[in-house]
């Protein structure tokens, strides 16, 4: 038997206002989501929960009373071990499964970790990389109980929490003659070799950068290893984009990198904690989160 409590939540909002519209607006949830999700439960316990009367919209079937009756009983229950488990957890010991870009999983995931240890050496914290499409499925399924990302084509029933923002920069070789410059305008290397990040939207992400700016890239290269990335430009094959500023400035045989902020682009990301439910979060989870925002500040 496979169903989750947020079917049964989306089913409980249509129960009650007997509308899919207007339950997600009250649930700011999308409507072919809610849909979804009706259908999916009506699939697994093979009955029809809704019939459609015009006059007074969705209305539920008899078994659709007594379902939404064991659903409310469900949801009651699940609070219940909720609370219980955020009473066991109070003393913060416990467990954290951190998801994270691969393109940040060098950088940011270990010194986060390494410093969150040093105010609770109860928690283990175990990371696990991914690219933005994985880490959303790794959410939902329950595999992470959050995730270091970006504010990139989050579905609506992922919860983001900002720490950082983080505006594009150009990565280039220090040998390159505009290495030392302040800023770079895309203008000013758009007939040279593109070395792109190709990861599921990070790659249309960078690409809407040049489309923003009407620039048409020269794209010599593609690749979804950040490592090789930094490699191939610190070797002068070209030149590349990254959201983040990275601490580091070197690739990994390392060759020097110079990162260099774009000019008079406005359009950043965030940089921040996407989650699958803020109400839910066990008060270990809430710490974590809570020392992140610390940490980002400083």
């Amino acid at each position: 038997m496979r169903f989750t409590l947020k079917q049964l939540e989306y089913f409980l909002a249509v129960s009650e206002t007997k509308s899919i519209a207007i339950a997600s607006k009250k649930i700011n949830i999308s409507s072919p989501s809610i849909s979804s999700a009706i259908s999916q439960l009506e699939k697994e316990f093979s009955i029809k929960l809704f019939i459609r009367k015009h006059a007074s919209g969705l209305e539920l079937t008899n078994a659709g009373e007594k379902f939404a009756l064991a659903s409310k009983n469900i949801i009651n229950q699940s609070n219940d071990l909720y609370n219980i488990a955020n009473n066991l957890t109070k003393n913060n010991v416990g467990n954290i499964n951190l998801g994270c870009l691969t393109t940040l999983a060098p950088v940011i995931a270990p010194t986060l970790r390494k410093k969150y240890r040093e105010i609770n050496d109860r928690v283990n914290v175990t990371q696990l990389e991914g690219n933005q499409v994985d880490l959303i499925d790794c959410i939902i399924n329950g595999k992470v109980d959050l995730a270091i990302t970006y504010n990139l084509s989050l579905p609506k029933n992922i919860f983001f929490i900002p720490l950082r923002n983080v505006p594009p920069h150009v990565l280039l070789s220090v040998n390159h003659k505009l290495a030392k410059e302040r800023e770079i305008d895309l203008n000013q290397i758009k007939e040279e070799p593109l070395i792109l990040l190709d990861l599921p939207l990070s790659r249309e992400y960078f690409l809407s950068i040049f489309e923003k700016l009407n620039i048409k890239p020269f794209i010599s290269e593609r690749t979804s290893q950040i490592s090789v990335l930094r490699s191939l430009v610190a070797h002068e094959f070209g030149y590349s984009l990254a959201n983040l500023q990275l601490g580091i400035s070197q690739s990994v045989d390392g060759l020097k990198i110079a990162q260099i902020p774009l000019k008079d682009y406005n359009d950043s990301l965030e940089l921040g904690l996407a989650l699958a439910d803020i109400d839910y979060m066990s008060s270990l989870t809430r710490e974590f989160v809570d020392f992140a925002k610390s940490f980002f500040k400083n």
